[in-house]
């Protein structure tokens, strides 16, 4: 059973109260998917940690900083 929609709206009330939202889980079950949606439906950053290119875009200038308070970001991360 998958339960993509109760995810959804899971990360959907926690940005409502945290700028970031870490979607951590095993591999191959759904987190990009599930951050790419959220992604498309509001002004968002996505950070895949597994991409060197995202962690540099991170790490460069104090980024992280300024995504944090300008828009909600969604990170999906390795657990």
């Amino acid at each position: 059973m998958i339960l993509r929609a109760q995810y959804l709206e899971t990360i959907r009330e926690r940005l409502r109260s945290f700028p970031v939202v870490l979607v951590l889980g095993p591999r191959q079950v759904g987190k990009t998917t599930l951050a790419r949606t959220i992604a498309h439906e509001q002004v968002s950053h996505f950070f895949d940690l597994e991409d060197v290119d995202a962690l540099a875009r991170l790490a460069v200038n104090g980024a992280f900083s300024r995504v944090l308070f300008t828009c909600s970001a969604v990170i999906k991360g390795r657990s």
